[in-house]
């Protein structure tokens, strides 16, 4: 049974990727993390020479390799203007002034033999910019600074030290790709343009789990799920009351009701610098009373919250912006989005509607498991059915209702376990006054 539930939480993750546009903010983590997911990785060599990579591959320089001269890395200037999309016509050397001239687009990058200042020329506006580091001729070849020439034709720049390589990635290009690839997912998150500061939501969740297992039948196990959640979010506090029963019968069911987990009742309350616990479940520690413990800054209410208008979109680029890449980067991510692209496609994305968007995604949860991970088990699993589905209504720049559901039936020799989970979400007073009463007094103890 444990294996079965290794590989339920496999497929969850993979759902997960597609659904976190509509929750908070998410570290961006690659589906490469999967089992056996990950492309070859680059092994250290602290006493190789200085590579460059662009966009995942590596630039042969042919006969004069990267050089690092004040501190900066410089390399020939032809190679590397080739390299991020500069055609031989639109690169000029002037034997008389020693300047290099490069166009591409509406951007004109001019540098000079032995000067530390360039010129960046967009759309007919110049601005002179000083070099750590001016261009040099050796070995017959010009040198320029590997990061002013790829920062200026607009491409993310990294040093990996322990690898020793330079690492120029078209982050925007990526991003322009991926929305060119999944149009139906990007309309729907163009649609949810509204932020919101203050709601109150109600999310109702069902469920059920059952296990079998045709040579020991006590591991079998039936397990019914309700759920209430009520959330509110005011503009300094944020709370949850979650209400959840459990029926059933077998062994699983069993552990629950010996651990009085067949009824529960969890009430919490965040604040810019607390949080707050409520449940019955400690009353005998805590005489009724609300746990407060105090939160540090990086668990604050500002930082928890900070980025819970996120969408996919604008998650990835923060990450993009705000990671050093370093010599496998590239790689991962080009696996992640490959996934997405999976994920997010058409075929499993609809929306419909003008002024107010239906949307649903509906993925082949197993389907995408045995794609992207290859692990050996997952070749002998059989199913009847195995999807994960969002539904959701988008009003005036809102997501208002929102619908997950998770079926999931897996078959392996003699083990069986089925999971069907249901949840919707509706939200209210959008942005309006919403009070949340916080505890004070003898209605609270110190957490220890």
């Amino acid at each position: 049974m444990k294996k079965f539930l290794l590989l339920i939480a496999s497929i969850v993750m993979i759902f997960t990727m597609a659904s976190f546009a509509y929750a908070g903010e998410y570290d961006f983590v690659p589906i490469s993390a999967l089992p056996g997911g990950e492309p070859t990785l680059i092994a250290a060599n602290p006493t190789s020479a200085i590579r460059v990579q662009n966009d995942g591959e590596y630039i042969d320089f042919v006969d004069v390799n990267p050089q690092i001269i004040n501190d900066r890395t410089m390399v020939p200037f032809r190679k590397i203007f080739n390299s991020l999309g500069v055609t031989d016509e639109n690169i000029k050397w002037t034997p008389e002034t020693r300047t290099v001239n490069a166009k591409k687009d509406n951007v004109e990058i001019e540098l000079q033999i032995d000067n530390n200042v360039a010129k960046k020329i967009v759309s007919g506006e110049t601005t002179n910019i000083t070099l750590d580091s001016a261009p040099v001729i050796r070995d017959g070849r010009t040198l320029v600074p590997v990061r002013f020439i790829a920062e200026s034709m607009d491409r993310k720049v990294s040093w990996d030290a322990e690898k020793r390589v330079v690492v120029i990635a078209d982050v925007k290009g990526m991003m322009a790709d991926l929305r060119k690839s999944i149009p139906n997912y990007f309309e729907l998150i163009d649609a949810q343009k509204g932020v919101l500061n203050t709601y109150n939501a109600t999310m109702k969740v069902t469920g059920k789990v059952d296990y079998k297992n045709s040579e020991n039948r006590s591991d079998n196990t039936n397990i019914n799920i309700e759920g209430d959640i009520v959330v509110a979010k005011s503009n300094n506090a944020i709370s949850l009351d979650m209400n959840c029963k459990l029926t059933g019968k077998g062994s699983a069911y069993e552990v629950v009701k010996t651990n009085k987990l067949t009824s529960i009742n969890i009430k919490g309350i965040i604040t810019e610098d607390k949080m707050y616990v409520y449940s019955p479940l400690f009353e005998k520690n805590t005489s009724g009373k609300w746990i407060v413990s105090d939160l540090d800054d990086t668990k604050s209410f500002s930082s928890l919250f900070e980025g819970a208008n996120l969408d996919l979109k604008e998650t990835i680029e923060k990450y993009l912006n705000e990671v050093e890449f370093d010599a496998n980067t590239y790689s991962l991510l080009k696996t992640t989005f490959d996934a997405l692209k999976k994920v997010l496609s058409d075929d499993n994305v609809s929306v419909k509607g003008t002024s107010t968007k239906k949307y649903e995604i509906k993925i082949d949860a197993l389907k995408l498991l045995k794609e992207f991970a290859k692990n050996e088990e997952l070749k002998d699993l059989s199913l009847k059915n195995c999807f994960a589905t969002i539904t959701g209504t988008i009003e005036n720049g809102y997501a208002i209702k929102n619908g997950i559901k998770l079926n999931v039936k897996l078959v392996k020799e003699n083990e069986t376990i089925a999971i069907d989970i249901d949840a919707d979400a509706k939200f209210s007073n959008i942005n309006e006054s919403v009070s949340i009463k916080i505890p004070t007094g003898d209605q609270v103890v110190t957490a220890e």
